[in-house]
């Protein structure tokens, strides 16, 4: 049951007014999302790998953006041990595109199943058979951020071969 209240308090909150003037380092997040998630990558036997990149700041808090990012990468650790890579890998990356922050979680798991590449963007959506515990809120909370920062999300889905998620937002300044 606190599981289900946590899950529905931070979706709830992840649509909230946007903070004037917040600003966060990519960097610095991704840094600390990896040190905290690596624990649980090395029990699915995943590599988790940062990819260099821009000395950036987006805006947005940085409890946003690391509620975004490690549902982006808790999901890719979670849901990887369901293909069938020899090696598994989820790579976080992120890329400048004009005034726009792009960063990516990408995975050699299964991917997704064809078709659901918008509906796991919404509240209570799975792309699964359930083999995987969780509430289907993760990539909502993520499209809320995205949605109240003025950004965006999508997935690159390959269907037995992985998938990489992103999420843009506005560079800060």
């Amino acid at each position: 049951m606190d599981r289900v209240i946590v899950g529905l308090l931070g979706f709830a909150v992840a649509g909230a007014q946007i903070e004037t003037g917040a600003s966060s380092d990519v960097r610095e997040v991704i840094d600390g999302i990896v040190s905290d998630l690596r624990p649980v990558a090395e029990k699915a036997q995943t590599t988790l790998v940062v990819e260099p990149g821009p000395d950036v700041e987006v805006a947005c808090t940085p409890g946003a953006l690391t509620s975004a990012i490690t549902n982006l990468v808790g999901n890719a650790v979670k849901y990887i041990v369901d293909g069938s890579a020899t090696e598994r890998r989820v790579a976080i990356r992120s890329a400048l595109r004009g005034d726009v922050v792009r960063i990516e979680v990408e995975d050699n798991g299964p991917g997704l199943r064809p078709g659901a590449e918008t509906a796991v963007f919404e509240p209570f959506r799975r792309a699964t058979t359930g083999r995987q515990p969780g509430l289907g809120i993760g990539l909502a909370t993520v499209k809320r951020i995205a949605d109240a920062h003025h950004g965006q999300v999508g997935v690159i889905n390959r269907p037995g071969a992985g998938a990489t998620f992103w999420i843009e937002l506005p560079r800060a300044g």
